[in-house]
């Protein structure tokens, strides 16, 4: 299979961060990863249909930083959760 169709291979996984080796460690590399699978909703990225996942890796580093951004911003993060309940309230 190719790299490609391991990266949008569904594994059942959507969501859930799972900790990875970096299996070919280059010097200043991460020793691993964080792995986190998501589904595309069509609005994001044009290059992706509604219903196509893929697989994203992030360091420690940058699941922290984006913790951080979060409860920095909760009014954000409400926002979000309020509008998704109610787009998912119509379908």
């Amino acid at each position: 299979m190719s790299v490609w169709g391991w990266l949008t291979q569904s594994m059942g996984l959507l969501g859930r961060p799972v900790k990875i080796t970096n299996a070919q460690r280059r010097f200043g590399s991460a020793l691993e990863y964080v792995a986190i699978q998501i589904e595309h909703d069509g609005n994001y990225d044009p290059t992706f249909n509604q219903g196509d996942e893929e697989v994203l890796l992030f360091t420690d580093h940058q699941i922290k930083e984006a913790r951080e951004r979060a409860l920095a911003n909760p009014e954000d993060i409400e926002k979000f959760l309020k509008d998704y309940a109610a787009r998912n309230a119509l379908d």
